[in-house]
């Protein structure tokens, strides 16, 4: 497999990662709504810092804000793949590679928006692949970098 491929492969795997920080951040909205006051008629416990609610939901708005650094940083990678795929000349090329890498579709689903069969959209890929691979290399260098961020990323985060 080519770098060029193995980028845009890294770049269908962060949907992946994108929909679980989605999950994650809508999961961290409703902690914040389910907040409960801090019950007073108990018996205390010595020792510790008690935390009320403005420390909870200061810690887990300091978390939403993360993960939605991290998502923008995804939805930004996302973007900068589909910037250098529509440097293809045939649209056809683009498309394949657009509704696989970029949009996650299924091989299916790309034969059936391009309206071709499986030879010829595997034609195209490779045709594509071919054009693609000139444009990585011209922006080789930044983009190995970001490349390799995103796979320790992904390695890290189980997203593979």
């Amino acid at each position: 497999m080519s770098e060029a491929e193995e980028y845009l492969n890294t770049i269908r795997r962060l949907d992946a990662r994108l929909r679980v920080k989605e999950h994650e951040r809508k999961r961290l909205e409703d902690d914040i709504c389910s907040l409960s006051a801090i019950d007073y008629s108990n018996s205390h416990v010595a020792g510790g810092k008690p935390l009320d609610i403005s420390d909870k939901i200061a810690r887990l708005d300091d978390i939403i804000r993360r993960a939605n650094e991290e998502w923008d940083s995804f939805i930004d990678r996302r973007d900068e793949a589909a910037s250098l795929i529509e440097q293809i000349e045939n649209p056809d090329q683009r498309d394949v590679l657009m509704g696989y890498y970029v949009w996650c579709f299924g091989w299916a689903d790309v034969m059936a928006d391009i309206g071709v069969g499986k030879t010829k959209l595997f034609e195209l890929k490779r045709d594509a692949m071919s054009h693609f691979e000139v444009i990585y290399e011209k922006n080789a260098a930044i983009l190995k970098l970001r490349t390799q961020t995103d796979k320790d990323e992904l390695e890290r985060s189980g997203a593979n």
